[in-house]
C-alpha cells in the first residue's frame, strides 16, 4: 500500500468507529456524514482515487451544516462552514498517525448523549 492508501484506509477505520454513516446532502462532495454537538458534520477523505497517489498532503474534507452553531465552538470557515484538515507526512509520523490525529480532533465535536 502506498501512503496515501495507509492514511485513506486508516481514516475509515477510525470513522467508521465513531459512527460516521452515508450522506445524502452533497453526496458526490461529501460521501460521508457524522452527527455532533455542533450539527451534521458533512466528510470527504482525499487517498481513495489513482491520481492522489503522487499528493504529498494527507487530506479530510469537512464541513458543518450548521454554520451559525458550528462557527460558535469550532474555528471552522465562517461563511461556508468547512473545517477540513491537511497534513504532511515529516520526519518520523506516519500516514497512520496524520489520520489518527484528524479522527481526534473529529471526536471532539461528537454528541455524547
Amino acid at each position: 500500500m502506498n501512503k496515501q492508501q495507509k492514511f485513506y484506509t486508516e481514516m475509515q477505520k477510525g470513522l467508521q468507529e465513531i459512527n460516521v454513516s452515508g450522506n445524502d446532502i452533497f453526496p458526490s462532495m461529501y460521501p460521508q456524514s457524522l452527527d455532533t454537538k455542533y450539527g451534521k458534520l458533512l466528510i470527504h477523505v482525499e487517498g481513495d482515487k489513482k491520481d492522489d497517489v503522487k499528493s504529498s498532503v494527507f487530506t479530510c474534507y469537512c464541513r458543518f451544516d450548521d454554520v451559525d452553531i458550528a462557527m460558535e465552538h469550532t474555528n471552522c470557515n465562517p461563511y461556508t462552514g468547512k473545517w477540513n484538515f491537511h497534513d504532511f507526512v515529516k520526519g518520523t509520523r506516519t500516514p497512520e498517525e496524520v489520520a489518527q490525529s484528524f479522527i481526534r480532533a473529529i471526536k471532539n465535536v461528537i454528541n455524547n448523549t
